[in-house]
C-alpha cells in the first residue's frame, strides 16, 4: 500500500495505536475498539525534542 510520505495512513496508525494499547494491558486487540481519535499538533521546542531522544537512546 503506497502512501503519500506527507500524509500518514491513518487506518494503519490505529491498528499499531491499537496494538500498542493492547499489549500495554496484556490484552488481545480483538477486545478492544477504537470509537474515535483526534490528531493534535506538535508544539514542543526542537530543543526538547532532541532533548527526550537523547535521554531515550541513552537507555539502550
Amino acid at each position: 500500500m503506497k502512501t503519500d510520505a506527507k500524509k500518514p495512513n491513518d487506518t494503519e496508525l490505529i491498528a499499531v495505536l491499537t496494538a500498542a494499547i493492547a499489549a500495554n494491558m496484556n490484552t488481545s486487540a480483538y477486545n478492544l475498539k477504537i470509537n474515535s481519535y483526534k490528531r493534535i499538533h506538535d508544539t514542543t521546542p526542537a530543543w526538547s525534542k532532541a532533548g527526550r531522544a537523547d535521554i531515550m537512546n541513552s537507555r539502550f
